[in-house]
């Protein structure tokens, strides 16, 4: 099972994203900075995370992953590809290791094969690691803002959860209306940028709608949650 949450501190701080490049997961969903990316298994492919990397601009970039911080983990059986597969990763090392780095085209993507999986079960106590994406010139040198990613493994995460992963946005950039789609019944919690809650609701299974028009026109957060507390946030943008 896996599934996305959003550390709302984190997201409130740096809402927006660098604007050189985005990150999004196997199914064109964005990674924002922030993002907690949640697995109750540690075996494939239920574990494994597919990324992408988005190059925004017309100049190539280079692009290195650090591995900043873990709990209950050392990094030993936890597989990170990115350039090239490293299935022990050391706390503090940048990937790919040395002076190399990933360079993306001009509005181009990175190659499809990239992905983090941890394999430890921790004991049976949850897992939580750190990783820092941040753009390097030619020399290497760190520049920019970079985009934080936690990976956690929680061996008491449901597998019913899976049902709130299936949660969509039938479009992120809205007029009127929030249109969404979702197999069970949910709680709806909407945050401005500076993490105010300006609306709640509730939805039912099915194809469904929130009225937004009174909402001003920036972005905001969309918390969706389930009877078990699981959640999912999803970006959308009122025009």
């Amino acid at each position: 099972m896996k599934k996305i949450t959003f550390l709302l501190v984190c997201m409130f701080a740096s809402f927006s994203m660098l604007g050189q490049y985005s990150l999004e997961d196997e199914n064109g969903n964005e990674i924002l900075d922030g993002a907690v990316l949640e697995f109750g298994s540690f075996t494939e492919p239920e574990a494994k995370f597919d990324f992408y990397v988005n190059n925004e601009t017309s100049d190539p970039i280079n692009v290195k992953i650090e591995f900043v911080s873990a709990v209950n983990a050392d990094g030993s059986l936890f597989e990170l590809c990115w350039g090239l597969c490293y299935t022990s990763i050391v706390l503090g090392n940048a990937y790919p290791l040395g002076n190399d780095w990933v360079t993306i085209d001009g509005n181009g993507q990175s190659l499809a094969g990239n992905h983090f999986f941890n394999q430890s079960d921790g004991g049976g106590n949850a897992i939580d690691y750190e990783f820092r994406f941040y753009l390097v010139d030619g020399s290497g040198n760190d520049i920019g803002s970079p985009t934080t990613v936690f990976y956690r493994y929680d061996p008491l995460l449901s597998i019913g959860d899976t049902a709130i992963s299936e949660v969509k946005l039938l479009s992120t950039m809205v007029n009127e209306t929030l249109q969404i789609s979702t197999p069970i019944d949910l709680d709806v919690v909407i945050y401005n940028i500076r993490g105010q809650q300006v609306l709640a609701s509730s939805v039912s299974a099915g194809a469904q709608e929130i009225n937004v028009s009174a909402l001003a026109t920036q972005s905001y957060l969309a918390v969706f949650s389930d009877a078990s507390g699981a959640t999912k946030t999803i970006k959308f943008v009122k025009r």
